[in-house]
């Protein structure tokens, strides 16, 4: 019994110490490749996607582009990159990738965004655009046909055109 105690006193206190040692050591090795991960991140992170253009180019054609959203410029029919690059007095190149490092997406869907948003509001704002066919809409913001424009509107709010006319009509009608 003398033993057993002896022994308890004496064999514990290592096998604690060598499981907190394990521990520790344990916590460390998590701790480290943690922060190598979130360090490999952060330096992803940090990468800016349009290092090649000057800062003040950018900002520059940013500008441009608000006022071209800001003036509703994306209804005309037959925009293109190009043309925009032109208007905007620099290179297709920079304003492609522009758009898709601060827009977020390609030419062709950034203007199809606008024009769908475009549309959305004209008829949240005036049910006199609830009367309108779906070509008149689609030629009203810049589509070539309302086919096209029946499509991208889907995409973006998963109604097509009358359905969502119809369900602002009916809620209209509700309140009322």
């Amino acid at each position: 019994m003398k033993k057993n105690v002896e022994f308890k006193i004496i064999f514990y206190p290592i096998l604690i110490g060598f499981v907190i040692i394990l521990c520790s050591i344990g916590v460390l090795y998590s701790y480290n490749r943690f922060f190598k991960k979130l360090t490999i991140d952060k330096k992803k992170v940090k990468e800016p996607a349009i290092v090649e253009i000057p800062t003040e180019v950018v900002n520059h054609i940013l500008n441009q582009l608000n006022d071209f959203e800001m003036n509703h410029l994306f209804v005309q029919k037959t925009l293109t990159l190009a043309q925009l690059a032109k208007s905007f007095k620099t290179n297709s190149a920079y304003l492609s990738k522009i758009i898709n490092s601060e827009k977020g997406t390609n030419f062709s869907n950034y203007i199809n965004q606008l024009r769908i948003n475009y549309v959305l509001h004209l008829l949240m704002d005036s049910d006199q655009y609830h009367q309108h066919s779906i070509g008149d809409l689609a030629e009203l913001v810049g589509f070539s046909s309302s086919l096209q424009f029946s499509n991208v509107f889907f995409q973006v709010t998963s109604f097509r055109p009358y359905e969502y006319i119809k369900q602002l009509k009916f809620n209209l009608n509700k309140n009322n």
